[in-house]
Order: C-alpha cells, then sequence, then structure tokens
C-alpha cells in the first residue's frame, strides 16, 4: 500500500510567495512598457554609462564565479550541506 503523506504549508511563506511572484509580474510589465515606449529597458543609459554598469556588474559576477568554483574544488558541492 502507497502511503502519502499531507504537508501543509505555512501561511507566511504562501503569502511571502504569492507577493514575491506579483512584484515579479510587475517588474516584467514595468520593464516591458520602458522597452516599448523608449526603446531602452533602463532608460537613460547611454554607451558611456552602459559600459560602467556592465563593468560594476561583470566584476561581482566574475568574483561569484571564482568562489563558487574553489567551494567546488574544496568540497564537492556548489553550496556545502546542501547540494
Amino acid at each position: 500500500t502507497n502511503k502519502t503523506e499531507t504537508r501543509t504549508i505555512e501561511k507566511e511563506k504562501f503569502f511571502a510567495e504569492k507577493l514575491n511572484g506579483r512584484f515579479a509580474m510587475l517588474g516584467i510589465i514595468a520593464g516591458l512598457g520602458a522597452y516599448l515606449t523608449t526603446g531602452q529597458i533602463i532608460p537613460g543609459f547611454d554607451n558611456e554609462q552602459k559600459d560602467i554598469f556592465e563593468r560594476a556588474i561583470g566584476r561581482p559576477a566574475m568574483f561569484a564565479f571564482v568562489l563558487f568554483g574553489g567551494i567546488y574544488l574544496a568540497t564537492g558541492q556548489l553550496i556545502p550541506g546542501i547540494v
């Protein structure tokens, strides 16, 4: 016989996930509206500012890549104890 366990979801977690989903949808609509009206995803960024923005995003991304690579080499897991 197969016994199925019913899991209950805490009310706070359900509310938080629902709110997170709604904010994500709002962000997608805002991005779409900005793109349709200005032709840019982030209005006001010209090429000079775009280069600064890309470098500012690229450095933490590379740091995280090196960090996770080191953790994986040392432990064999991406997130030790979880994955």
